[in-house]
This record gives C-alpha cells, structure tokens and sequence, in this order.
C-alpha cells in the first residue's frame, strides 16, 4: 500500500513539473518566432534605406543626362531646373512627356519593386513621399534630397515599422555634357564639363 502511495504522490509532483517545462518551451518557442520576424522586418526597414541612397544616386545621374538630352535636342532651357529634375527622379517624366533612362526607373518604379518584394515577405508596406530636394551644392556636384515616410507592418503578428527616410547624395557632373553650349549656338558646339586646375 506504502508503494502505491508513494507512486501516487511522485506522479502528482512529476505532472505539474513536466506541465511547466512544456508549457515554458511552448512560450520559448512563440518567442523566438516573433523575434526572428521582428529581426526581418527591422533588417528589411534597414535595407530600403540603404537602397533609397542608391537609388537617389543612380537616378539623380540619369535625370541630369535625361535633362542635358532634352535641352539638346529640343534648343530649349528648362523652365524651372530644381522642379524638372525632381519631376524627373518622382515620375520619369519632364513637362508629362516619358524621359528616355528614367521612364522606366523613377521613384514611382522603384516603390512599386519594394512593394513586391515586401509582399513576397509577407509585409504590407506604405510609402508616402514628403519631398524631393535638387540644388546645386558646388561647381561640380549637384546635391538630390529626398524624404519618404514608411511603413511596414507583419499583420499577423500586429507589429510594424514606422520611419522618416531621407537619402541625400551628391552627383557629380563631371563627365556631363555643358547644356549652355547647344543652347547659345543651336547645337553646332558642344563642350564636356571637366573640373581643370588653375
């Protein structure tokens, strides 16, 4: 009788305990699931960041070349440069007519990519631009600034970032085609923009 009684309470003290560890590895478990999303959807927020910088990079370029193209062919100055280069890196359009290298790469484009990739990742993403910024910063660079709000959120574990982006580089335009010079003698001469030492 003393046997059974004593199985009785090792099993009564065994259950609670065996209830606890399971209950603890199932808490762990949920945890560590929600940290690794937590990790992607911050590492993922990190990534669109570094890639709006190249992104302003690569397309500040282009709108400048895309410009410089337009003014040559058609012998006339842009209006209003700052606002015609920021129309070109937000649409890929200048005065709502598609610009050749930045028609199919622009802001617009580019939100439309991280959307997908976002959504292939199960987040939901939301942009919002706040502004876009072209002005001369020297003789040689021209200074493109950009702020976007974002957010993204995992709606199955209701978490979410939510940041101020802003990208700001410098384009250098050496190398670049002088738009003066096509415009003053009606394309006959053109120069290239070279710093030189004096």
């Amino acid at each position: 009788m003393k046997g059974i009684l004593y199985s009785i309470m090792a099993a009564l003290l065994i259950i609670p305990i065996l209830s606890l560890i399971v209950f603890h590895s199932v808490l762990t478990e949920k945890n560590i699931d929600i940290n690794i999303r937590s990790n992607e959807l911050e590492y993922f927020a990190d990534s669109i960041e570094r890639d709006l910088n190249r992104f302003m990079e690569i397309t500040g370029k282009r709108s400048l070349i895309a410009a410089v193209s337009n003014i040559t062919v058609t012998g006339k100055g842009l209006d209003d440069a700052s606002s015609r280069l920021g129309e070109l890196i937000s649409n890929g359009t200048l005065y709502g007519t598609g610009a050749p290298l930045v028609d199919a790469d622009n802001l617009n484009t580019w939100r439309q990519k991280i959307s997908d990739i976002a959504s292939n990742s199960g987040f939901n993403i939301e942009f919002e631009s706040i502004n876009i910024n072209v002005t001369q910063n020297s003789s040689f660079d021209v200074k493109f600034e950009t702020t976007i709000f974002l957010n993204i959120s995992d709606s199955d574990l209701k978490m979410g970032v939510a940041r101020n982006m802003t990208a700001s580089v410098l384009v250098n335009i050496n190398g670049l085609e002088d738009p003066i010079f096509p415009l003053k003698t009606l394309g006959r001469v053109a120069r290239i923009i070279r710093p030189f030492n004096f």
